[in-house]
């Protein structure tokens, strides 16, 4: 069309074939090709008028033919001074002005949105402009007019016939992407056979020589409405059939024998070669639709909430599990901008946001999660975790959000909070109450022990047995009572007081036991052995001692044998390191395992064996504080075995590295000690 606006005479000595397409064509040319994008563009209008244009000025130019007269329409915008001589300067031929009709109509069609029987009969009128500008491009291949003149008229020009062949595929493609599913509703093969009967009697009634065969193409395309990738074959093989029996059947050839069979191989040529292109794409849709429908399964299924949107942020899918969650319908929300399920201040920044990343692709919230706020249709917001991935669809981005409700979880949270700090002031109050009471007790305690005392001293001789043992009896249990609460003030102050974890070498935590419980260990002919080298570990030095030596203490103190031995170890057991403390002492019952954890629960009282039966509660206390855990495995009769963990004290200043440093002792360092 420019080359007609700006007339320049050198193109025209020297390239006059670009002036073989008239201005008024080339003009529904570009309205044409406008109309194909407004449809791809659901721009309904617009199609519809550059569709009427078109057909207006191909009417009047058909008007013109009919009517044998000149209604000013060939030369209404640019005058045609190249062709002086022609019978009709400037008018497009009778075949440019069916395939503008049919083009026409065909975008008609398709711009009837809610009409989907008469969106696929848009179909007919492309594969007929289809068949046209295929054969005449055959005739100016073959060289053979009768196949681009339709009678004594003007003729259609190659670039006039490729157009053509541009705008129907481009048609072609948009309704068979749009149509699909829905094609399965009507009949479909008699547009094939109308096709083919059309193809055929077009071959038929032309002499040999014109490649009709070539027209059959479309007859191969029309296999992407099958199911089944196979039917290209088919439809190859009708083809090919109906080409063979046209050379048979049709008049005498007006071209060399030669050439006439070239055509008709060449035909059979290009339709195999467009079956196997065209069952390639078929077997590739087939696979990527098989893959569609899983993604789409899944996507639907997922109990998580899941919308995809475009780089503009338009919303494309939107499972029902968001729209049970935010109360809107897909098709409610389905091309909008996902901002409006975002209250502010997320709403207002998410487009400049989505705009900084396509330029800079900076990341703040893609490939990451994180918690944020969405708003339901109702208005009503609530918290969310959301997860974002982008997806790369060769040059085309678009984005997947996973939502999901964290209502009940922030509202167990706040709960539990509440819990703990109520727990809290709680536990202040008891370790409080304990300070107080231990005081207030201990003094009334004290002083009837001491008269007990003072009683049994000056009346000593003088009383009988019988009160002599009462008195007794007085001054132990008040001293055993405040013992019981020495002990549990001592518990009370296990979990308030603070650790000071350092790094300790647990060898010598052994070695100040042994040495504190010297005398004890020889009285009772006891052995510590360390049949390996313990670790350095990160720890509150004064509780872990306390630890060991209320085990030992225990290994000792609940012993019959005449030999008694205590043996501390470590071990890996699946990544975490156990210590334990064996003995062979008089064992517990299995029923017991718990038990032997509970404050002031003795399950052996042994005559003239002191104790109150809370050494296991603190050990278990101060484990705990440790981020640790203690058990017992035992026989009746053959020993116990303690076992521990220590992980990471969680208090403030402590290390934050590996509460195990190493498993080296000093060299100087024993692996055996022994007393008795």
């Amino acid at each position: 069309m420019t080359i007609w606006l700006i007339q320049v005479r050198w193109i025209e000595a020297n390239i006059p074939l670009l002036y073989a397409c008239k201005f008024n064509t080339a003009l529904g040319l570009t309205l044409g090709g406008i109309a194909v994008i407004a449809i791809n563009l659901k721009r309904v209008n617009l199609a519809r008028t550059a569709a009427a244009i078109m057909a207006a000025i191909a009417f009047l130019t058909l008007l013109e033919y009919m009517l044998d007269m000149d209604l000013g329409v060939d030369q209404a915008f640019v005058d045609d001074n190249w062709h002086p001589d022609a019978a009709f300067p400037g008018r497009m031929s009778l075949n440019s002005i069916a395939c503008f009709l049919l083009t026409s109509l065909t975008l008609f069609l398709l711009t009837l949105l809610d009409h989907y029987k008469w969106q696929t009969l848009a179909i007919v009128p492309q594969l007929l402009v289809l068949f046209v500008s295929i054969s005449s491009l055959g005739g100016y291949f073959s060289g053979l007019p009768i196949a681009y003149t339709w009678g004594t008229s003007t003729q259609i020009s190659p670039q006039t016939a490729l157009g053509f062949l541009f705008i129907t595929v481009g048609l072609f493609t948009h309704t068979m992407g749009t149509e699909r599913a829905r094609l399965a509703r009507i009949p479909r093969w008699w547009i094939a056979a109308i096709y083919s009967m059309f193809v055929f009697w077009f071959d038929l009634a032309t002499p040999l020589g014109v490649a009709t065969g070539i027209a059959y193409v479309p007859l191969v395309v029309m296999s992407l409405w099958a199911r089944a990738p196979r039917m290209t074959f088919v439809l190859a093989a009708v083809a090919t059939g109906l080409i063979v029996a046209g050379y048979a059947a049709s008049p005498p050839a007006i071209a060399p024998a030669w050439t006439v069979l070239m055509n008709r191989l060449l035909s059979i040529g290009a339709i195999w070669f467009t079956a196997i292109v065209v069952y390639i794409s078929q077997h590739d849709r087939l696979a990527r639709e098989e893959s569609d429908r899983h993604l789409n399964a899944i996507f639907e299924a997922a109990l998580d909430g899941m919308i995809t949107i475009d780089s503009h942020g338009m919303i494309e899918k939107f499972n029902s599990a968001a729209a049970k969650m935010l109360g809107y319908a897909a098709e409610d929300v389905i091309g909008k901008n996902v901002n409006m399920l975002m209250p502010e201040p997320y709403h207002s920044a998410h487009d400049s946001y989505l705009r900084r990343f396509m330029a800079t692709n900076e990341r703040h919230i893609i490939g990451t999660g994180r918690s944020v706020s969405a708003r339901r249709k109702d208005g009503s917001v609530f918290p969310i975790d959301l997860g974002v991935s982008e997806i790369r669809d060769r040059n085309r981005k678009s984005f997947v959000g996973t939502i999901r409700d964290i209502s009940e979880r922030e509202q167990t949270e706040r709960n539990i909070q509440k819990h703990m700090a109520a727990l809290k002031a709680s536990n202040k109050e008891l370790d409080e109450f304990a300070y107080i009471a231990s005081h207030d007790l201990q003094e009334p305690l004290s002083s009837l022990s001491n008269h007990a005392q003072v009683l049994q001293a000056e009346y000593e001789g003088r009383l009988e047995p019988d009160g002599e043992r009462r008195l007794k009896r007085m001054t132990f249990l008040s001293q055993r009572l405040e013992r019981l609460i020495d002990d549990l003030l001592h518990f009370s102050r296990l979990g308030s007081n603070k650790l000071s974890s350092q790094k300790t070498d647990l060898y010598s935590v052994i070695a100040d036991i042994e040495a504190l419980l010297d005398v004890t260990l020889k009285q009772e002919n006891a052995i510590i052995s360390v049949p390996n080298p313990l670790p350095y570990v990160v720890c509150d030095r004064p509780r872990i001692l306390e630890v060991f030596r209320n085990l030992i203490v225990n290994a000792i103190r609940y012993n019959d044998q005449d030999s008694k031995w205590i043996e501390i170890g470590h071990f890996i057991r699946d990544s975490e390191r156990v210590f334990y403390v064996k003995d062979n002492g008089i064992g517990i019952a299995e029923e017991h395992y718990e038990d032997v954890f509970l404050i002031f629960k003795r399950l052996n009282v042994k005559e003239g064996v002191e104790g109150a039966g809370a050494g296991l509660t603190f050990v278990k206390k101060i484990i705990q504080r440790h981020n640790g855990r203690i058990w017992v495995e035992s026989e009746v009769g053959q020993g116990s075995i303690f076992y521990f963990t220590l992980g990471e004290p969680n208090e403030e200043g402590s290390s934050d590295r590996d509460p195990f440093v190493g498993a080296q002792m000093a060299d100087d360092a024993p692996l055996l000690v022994r007393h008795g």
